[in-house]
């Protein structure tokens, strides 16, 4: 039974530490006051470092401290012993050092703005439209909405494109799409070439991306899944609008203070840029540039949010709703900076309640794959 020097700890079997807790308690060396304390065996250092002079006896599942007399203060201030306890399992040490580590909390934040639906842009010619859009893209005509002439729904995932039939409407940016399979994609885009003659469709492939621009000049990026994109593996994880120089700080704090949704302004290859985050998987980007911007010509999107009036109060304190659709619903379209006023820019926004009856909507999307020529049974839904 002698002292190993190397963790001042003496080894003793379970039964003797069991007599010895039972001889010393009555007698009053712990005397209510806990100055028999254990430690989990793999803690001999600590014990050492919090009682030197105490007497350690351990086995394989305890540490043993007794206190020695002397080392206590009439008063008790000098030292505060643990509580005799347990040994403690794998598990509660695993969860021990869990509650150590720590998180950047603010990544798992999704902000008032819990969805983008749709983009929707309008077109002149839906012949042309379901050409690019069903034949080229692969995507998808609802079946159930919108099935006539005056107006197409093309859904893309669990996103959609609206196209009423009106003069063109062209989105001041990029679109964003992601799409199940790139090589694919390309060999579509190849076949309806022909077909989209003279108008402006243009495809190219581009360092991560598929650039492509529809017949009236609406340009789309197309990639294929990745973790920036989440489990989306069809849909629409971005749109990306160009506004002048000197207002995407701005923006931001629009959507801050205004929208309540998680805003970050950065500079990206010497442009700012403002991301705003859209649910878990999405976001609006508002970038910055020198160029030349044409008129805003009343492409929208629709978005949907958790805290509803909040938005509505302020924009309709300002004059700055253009609608109010019904219970469930009102559009705006300036975005203003919150502190001073001043327009920024101009997009219109479909706000949706969670009370919106198309909320949550399942949208029916095809396989793309699928042809007279390479059927396959069984697969002609889309596989999220």
């Amino acid at each position: 039974m002698g002292r190993d020097n190397s963790s001042g700890v003496n080894e003793f079997s379970p039964v003797f530490i069991g007599l010895l807790s039972a001889i010393i308690c009555p007698l009053g060396f712990c005397n209510g006051r806990n100055y028999l304390t254990a430690f989990p065996p793999k803690a001999p250092s600590l014990a050492a470092e919090f009682f030197p002079n105490g007497c350690c006896l351990q086995n394989a599942e305890l540490i043993v401290i007794i206190i020695p007399k002397g080392d206590l203060r009439s008063d008790n201030t000098n030292h505060t012993p643990f509580p005799v306890r347990r040994a403690r399992s794998g598990s509660e040490e695993k969860e021990e050092q869990m509650n150590d580590m720590t998180y950047d909390r603010a990544t798992q934040d999704v902000g008032n703005i819990l969805g983008m639906e749709h983009v929707n842009v309008t077109v002149p010619d839906p012949t042309l439209a379901l050409t690019f859009y069903v034949s080229g893209l692969g995507l998808t005509r609802d079946p159930y909405m919108m099935v006539g002439p005056e107006n197409m729904w093309i859904n893309v995932g669990q996103q959609q494109f609206h196209l009423p039939t009106r003069e063109p409407q062209v989105f001041t940016g990029y679109i964003g799409v992601v799409m199940p399979d790139i090589e694919a994609l390309k060999l579509r885009l190849k076949r309806v070439e022909d077909r989209l003659a003279g108008t402006a469709f243009s495809w190219s492939a581009e360092n991560g991306h598929v650039a492509v621009t529809c017949p009236w000049g609406n340009r789309f990026r197309c990639y294929a899944p990745g973790p920036q994109f989440g489990e989306m593996t069809l849909g629409i994880p971005y749109v990306e609008i160009l506004v002048k120089p000197g207002t995407a700080e701005g923006i931001s704090q629009f959507y801050l203070k205004v929208m309540q949704a998680p805003a970050i302004f950065t500079e990206e290859k010497k442009e700012a840029v403002t991301r705003v985050r859209v649910g878990g998987a999405q976001e609006l980007r508002f970038r910055e540039t020198t160029a030349d911007l044409p008129s805003y010509d009343g492409h929208h999107i629709a978005v949907y949010i958790a805290n509803f009036s909040a938005p509505h109060a302020f924009l309709k304190r300002r004059n700055l709703i253009t609608q109010e659709s019904d219970d469930h619903q009102y559009r705006f379209q300036t975005i203003i900076n919150p502190w001073t006023g001043q327009p920024l820019c101009e997009l219109e926004h479909e706000v949706r309640s969670l009370y919106h009856p198309m909320y949550g909507r399942e949208m029916v999307n095809r396989n793309p794959l699928q042809r007279i020529t390479a059927y396959a049974r069984g697969r002609d839904a889309f596989a999220q």
